[in-house]
């Protein structure tokens, strides 16, 4: 309860805005910019990242904190490091 990132992802699932989060927290968190490059990472390399997709959208897509946690878990059940080897070999 005491970290940032914790924090910053309560007042979201509150339903507030990023903006008004950070602007709430007056400082930095980190997971929001780690969220913003793991995406941008997983594009260029062409890896699929499901819950790091899903926080993407809910951080700079306002997709409500719901609606990502219903798509991860209502996707169908796939290997990881199969989906990893696909994407190195390709």
């Amino acid at each position: 309860r005491h970290s940032r990132n914790w924090r910053a992802g309560s007042m979201l699932a509150q339903g507030l805005p990023l903006e008004e989060v950070l602007s709430r927290m007056g400082m930095v968190v980190e997971g929001v910019r780690t969220t913003r490059v793991a995406h941008e990472l997983a594009k260029a390399y062409n890896v699929q990242m499901p819950i790091s997709e899903q926080l993407y959208a809910v951080l700079f897509e306002q997709k409500p904190p719901k609606a990502a946690v219903e798509d991860l878990m209502g996707r169908g059940r796939t290997h990881e490091s199969e989906e990893v080897s696909k994407a190195w070999h390709s």
